[in-house]
């Protein structure tokens, strides 16, 4: 059965949903500065969850519903996380990049308290919005949220994480910031953001940098013959229904309870290379799609099933399965760090390579995003085009 994340957050929500004359921005900052101020439980809680977890980064700029819809199907619970920021030389730049929150050269416009949990402003702002439209995803512990955990407002350096600080990529007061030094800045928070999700036991979904939402990006293994990272992208089926609220999704989830938390645990151990599976296939990837496939069926199965069985839900509810792309390790070696490998000198566009490197799926940077501006500097610096 799905299982329920039930926390003192939680019991904060569910208060919030019954108090009157608070506008949403202010039922934000309350959500905010709540976790915050007990930052070690709420992480401690959220690394202890046995349950399913999906983490989402957003910018406070764009609409979050569309992607939050698809992750309420992936996971038993979805983890909101502000998008890292990123600044160029002048606070109003073109290169306002969909994978982060843009703050200006002058310093990242961070709110934080004390503790050392950061969310920016418009980050507060969109989730009090969320909240108050659609309050019971937190307070029936399907949803949740963790702010940056660090004093700094754009690296997180809580000691239960355990992630290497970026301070070693921030040029000195005699050597300024470089278009070079910002790419690598920036790519290392990219990668610390989904080294977050590793360090939580989740997934992470990206719908902003591909053309394809993808599943587990930077996820790779080390390949000891050849010192390069790999990885195999697979299609993936997420059975969604289309045309509910996401209260009433809520609820057909609930009653597959078993179908969910079958199918949801298996996609997982699926993309961290789990050896659970013992299917007589030719190679181990082939094995991983084959059970992919079978789960994903059986879930769009149940799906439908049990719209047809109530009136109501079959005149306005689709059982749609949407295409994303699943990076898996399979069982191809050792998992490895991204971050890891950027930080200790690996090249921005090498892992932007390694993170598109598919022939046979055409993974397709956006043209607008972040990892689009890197590859089109390091082409036009060798001289060549994209």
């Amino acid at each position: 059965m799905p299982f329920q994340y039930f926390t003192d957050f939680v019991k904060l929500a569910a208060r919030l949903l019954t108090r009157r004359g608070r506008r949403h921005f202010e039922r934000g900052w309350d959500l905010v500065d709540h976790v915050g101020h007990h930052q070690d439980e709420h992480l401690r809680a959220l690394q202890a969850y046995s349950g399913t977890k999906v983490v989402i980064s957003c910018t406070g700029r764009r609409d979050i519903l569309p992607v939050l819809t698809k992750a309420t199907y992936l996971a038993d619970l979805v983890i909101l996380v502000p998008a890292p920021g990123h600044f160029s030389c002048t606070s109003d730049s073109a290169d306002d990049y969909p994978e982060f929150c843009h703050v200006g050269m002058s310093g990242f416009e961070i709110d934080h308290d004390g503790r050392g949990a950061s969310a920016s402003g418009p980050f507060r702002v969109q989730l009090g919005k969320l909240f108050e439209e659609h309050g019971e995803l937190f307070s029936q512990g399907a949803v949740t949220f963790l702010p940056i955990l660090s004093a700094s407002g754009h690296d997180w350096l809580h000691p239960d994480l355990s992630l290497p600080s970026l301070d070693s990529l921030v040029p000195s007061p005699s050597r300024p910031w470089t278009s070079e030094s910002l790419h690598r800045f920036a790519m290392a928070s990219l990668c610390k953001e989904r080294s977050v999700a590793e360090k939580l036991g989740a997934f992470h979904l990206n719908d902003t940098s591909f053309t394809r939402p993808i599943v587990n990006d930077l996820r790779f293994c080390s390949d000891p013959s050849t010192s390069r990272l790999r990885r195999a992208l697979l299609d993936f089926g997420l059975p969604v229904v289309e045309g509910l609220s996401l209260s009433d999704s809520l609820s057909v989830r609930k009653e597959l309870r078993s179908e969910f938390a079958r199918f949801t645990s298996t996609v997982f151990q699926l993309c961290h290379g789990s050896g659970a599976f013992q299917h007589s296939c030719a190679s181990p990837i082939s094995e991983v799609e084959e059970v992919l496939r079978e789960e994903s069926e059986r879930f769009r199965r149940a799906l439908s099933e049990v719209t047809q069985r109530s009136t109501t839900l079959r005149k306005r509810a689709l059982v749609r399965t949407l295409v994303l792309l699943l990076a898996s390790t399979g069982k191809l070696g050792t998992a490895a760090s991204a971050l890891l490998f950027h930080v200790g000198g690996g090249p921005v566009w090498d892992l932007i390579d390694a993170a598109t490197e598919d022939a046979a799926h055409r993974l397709q940077v956006r043209k607008h995003s972040f990892l689009k501006a890197v590859q089109e500097l390091h082409h036009m610096r060798e001289g060549r085009s994209l």
